[in-house]
């Protein structure tokens, strides 16, 4: 138990904090705060200890816990009510030997068995260059807990989601991510593709500008969840552009919203379908080439001259 937490002024302005909700930020400062905390973030913190400190009910503490792993801010083990801070070392610093002994005792009385132990050894050796290192050899040379198939799928998941959430800070320009050998050169290579496809692909193609941040992280969202294509969200994207032309604008739905209702696989009505064929001769881009294209085919059954399709008048 402290007597004091150490907060940095820049918790209010980090990306990750600001992106959170009004009781991510308070269970955020309050686990860097807490009477239950210690000298290197890891510490037992059931779910009682701080329902009965914020005055909140227990779902809302789950709740809490459940953004802040999301955010990549904590993680916690359930079972045994064990909380690890992340960045916990880099914001306190183990600054002499004698706060690296003290920082000894209290990793030994961590868990081996929990995940958060492993992630607090991490840290340790990233930040922690007066913490022993024997104590970090030694606890590395034990075996990995033996876990059922459904504690492994569990662990899977849980990889994969902080390598997306650490792919999006890194992209987003967090200097606070901390970028783990999970993080391969490919996945960081695709996560820049999607940037650059929305960019340049659908942001045109979309008949309303509003909100383009929402919108980003909402068709970044369905790309990784693997929902759609880029090319489905750019099909779509132009078929509902043909389908609100000489429409009011302010009944157009924002980008995000429509992403999230997963409009793109919303039929285009006959209506829209007529208004998409040109006039002879008008010129039109390559989206729009394709496009008259796919609904040519849908309505001939034939498929669409290999240079363009023949579009009537």
């Amino acid at each position: 138990m402290r007597d004091y937490g150490k907060v940095h002024t820049s918790f209010w302005t980090s990306s990750t904090t600001r992106g959170m909700s009004e009781d991510g930020r308070a269970l955020a400062l309050y686990l860097l705060t807490s009477p239950h905390s210690n000298q290197i973030g890891c510490f037992r913190l059931p779910d009682g200890y701080a329902a009965d400190d914020l005055q909140w009910s227990a779902e809302r503490v789950s709740e809490g816990f459940a953004e802040l792993f999301r955010k990549g801010f904590a993680t916690r083990d359930q079972g045994s009510s064990w909380v690890f801070i992340q960045l916990f070392l880099k914001w306190n610093l183990i600054e002499n030997p004698n706060q690296g002994a003290s920082a000894a005792k209290l990793f030994k009385m961590v868990p081996d068995n929990i995940p958060q132990k492993r992630e607090l050894a991490r840290a340790l050796r990233a930040f922690s260059p007066k913490f022993p290192a024997d104590a970090l050899n030694g606890f590395e040379t034990l075996p990995e807990p033996i876990r059922n198939q459904e504690q492994e799928q569990e662990r899977e998941q849980e990889q994969e989601e902080e390598q997306e959430r650490t792919i999006s800070r890194v992209l987003e320009g967090d200097d606070d991510a901390i970028p783990t050998p999970a993080l391969k050169p490919q996945m960081k290579a695709e996560a820049a593709a999607s940037e650059a496809a929305f960019e340049e692909e659908f942001w045109p193609a979309y008949p309303r500008k509003d909100d383009k941040g929402r919108a980003r992280k909402a068709f970044l969202a369905v790309i990784k969840s693997k929902k759609a294509t880029v090319a489905d969200l750019v099909a779509g994207a132009t078929r509902y552009a043909t389908e609100r032309q000489g429409e009011d604008p302010k009944f157009t739905k924002q980008p995000a919203t429509w992403l999230n209702a997963e409009a793109w696989l919303n039929e285009a009505p006959p209506a829209a379908v007529a208004n998409f064929r040109l006039s002879p001769g008008q010129p039109q881009s390559r989206t729009q080439s394709a496009m008259a294209g796919i609904i040519s085919y849908g309505l001939t059954q034939e498929a669409p001259y290999v240079d363009g399709p023949i579009i009537e008048g």
